[in-house]
């Protein structure tokens, strides 16, 4: 079974090697699919990411929702909670300003952050997933962290994890850690 940083780097590897061309072609689709489905549409408080180094990029699906009139909110490092996220107002004109990894991010004293529980459907990035909706992330463990509480939780309404993904970061099986958060969903585009 290969480590998870095998796993990680050749992942990574891959999704660097691929054209901007492929890569908004495949956010396109995933983004239109998406955006028919039931759980988007009854979706009002909707999380993004800021799409880098060649991930699915779900701005499309965000231009939706807006005209949709749905909140959107992207993730910011939060500022005293080691390695976790807090889930700020994003809107079409808002400035965002790189973060200490060089990922855009809204002005967290702009807006007030909605609760993780308060969201419901949370597009989670990710490098590689199994067919268990294990997700492999950056290695940093903020999206775990962040919704760690759904381990706990039992019954209650929740938000809906999403991953966006292509085809060759599909893996058999990821090795995992206890306090990893699986995915309840993962959107493959069919290509390339």
């Amino acid at each position: 079974m290969n480590s998870r940083q095998t796993i990680r780097q050749a992942i990574r590897l891959k999704r660097q090697q691929l054209s901007p061309t492929i890569c908004l072609q495949a956010s396109v689709e995933i983004c239109h699919y998406i955006a028919n489905t039931p759980w988007f549409l009854r979706s009002r408080r909707i999380a993004f990411y800021y799409a880098v180094r060649g991930e699915i990029d779900p701005r499309y699906l965000m231009q939706r929702a807006w005209q949709m009139h749905k909140n959107c909110y992207l993730p910011v490092c939060h500022p005293v909670q080691h390695q976790s996220l807090l889930f700020v107002p994003y809107r079409r004109h808002d400035l965002l300003k790189p973060n200490r990894y060089h990922i855009l991010e809204p002005n967290l004293k702009a807006h007030t952050p909605c609760k993780p529980l308060a969201l419901d459907l949370v597009f989670v990035p990710l490098v590689a997933f199994d067919q268990q909706g294990n997700r492999l992330g950056s290695g940093k463990g903020y999206y775990d962290r962040t919704f760690a509480y759904l381990q706990r939780l039992s019954g209650q309404t929740r938000p809906l994890l999403v991953g966006l993904a292509y085809q060759f970061q599909a893996v058999k099986q990821i090795p995992t850690q206890p306090w990893d958060i699986p995915l309840d969903e993962v959107i493959v585009a069919d290509y390339p």
